[in-house]
């Protein structure tokens, strides 16, 4: 009790201090019709897009008794990780999207967009890394499976691995300790992909191991390219694992780049 009365005096004394310290002045700049400063039209709005840069060493700060280090670098726009059940890790490497520019301001986004981009292109590939003795460097570093269409999403289900491609779900059969897969992948299921303005796959698998779940995102900002583009995208689709039958369980999600189970 007295923490919680200590605590409500001192915000008492901030809004108080607050209050008083408020010029009369800046009064007209909030409410309903507040001031607004004289509008500045140019041709092109002024905008300062920073440049993608490596991190040269540096390293974040991380809490007390925890280490960093990069366990990995120079990878071809790194997307989703997953840890195996040896320890391995697969990191999927790729960039995806085929949407076309049919108006004169989608050229001009472009060009805007790229100076925010790094000019790395995607791998198109899932990277093996394997740090046997945790000590963050991995004795082997590998390409596991190469020549991908913008691999995404990973899971990993009853001795498969499944890929999240941009236009495709595939299975692969794995062996523990394998270092690489040549065997092309089988589709369970073909994913929207005509156009692909939120091109990403996420993947994830029910507790069960039974189905597996794929987000897909919308195919444009607001609608945009038309209602008709629209058909199966910005949903989440449950897949059965063997036949690959699915269902929509989610509909109005715009880019849903990340999907998990929640345990209970």
């Amino acid at each position: 009790m007295i923490r919680r009365l200590l605590t409500t005096s001192a915000l008492t004394v901030m809004v108080a201090v607050s209050a008083c310290g408020r010029p009369a002045e800046n009064l007209d700049q909030t409410g309903p019709a507040p001031t607004l400063p004289e509008q500045n039209e140019t041709l092109i709005p002024p905008m300062k897009i920073a440049k993608p840069t490596g991190w040269n060493g540096e390293l974040p700060t991380v809490p007390a008794g925890f280490t960093i280090t990069a366990l990995a670098t120079d990878l071809k726009i790194p997307r989703q990780m997953l840890v195996l059940p040896n320890g391995d890790i697969l990191v999927a490497e790729g960039s995806g999207g085929k949407a076309p520019k049919v108006r004169p301001k989608d050229v001009i986004a472009g060009v805007i967009k790229a100076g925010g981009k790094s000019s790395v292109k995607g791998g198109n590939r899932i990277t093996l890394l394997r740090d046997a003795n945790g000590d963050g460097t991995p004795e082997v570093r590998t390409t596991f499976i190469a020549d991908l269409d913008a691999p995404y999403g990973l899971a990993f289900v009853d001795g498969n691995l499944y890929v999240a491609n941009q236009d495709a779900l595939l299975r692969f059969a794995y062996q523990e300790g394998q270092t690489q897969i040549t065997t092309p992948g089988e589709v369970l299921t073909r994913l929207p992909s005509e156009i692909n303005h939120h091109w990403t796959k996420s993947l994830t698998a029910s507790a069960d191991g039974t189905k597996l779940y794929v987000g897909i995102g919308s195919n444009s900002n607001v609608g945009e390219r038309g209602m008709s583009v629209e058909e199966e995208r910005a949903v989440v689709w449950e897949i059965d694992r063997l036949t690959g039958a699915r269902r929509t369980i989610a509909t109005g999600i715009r880019n849903p780049t990340a999907l998990a189970i929640e345990p209970t």
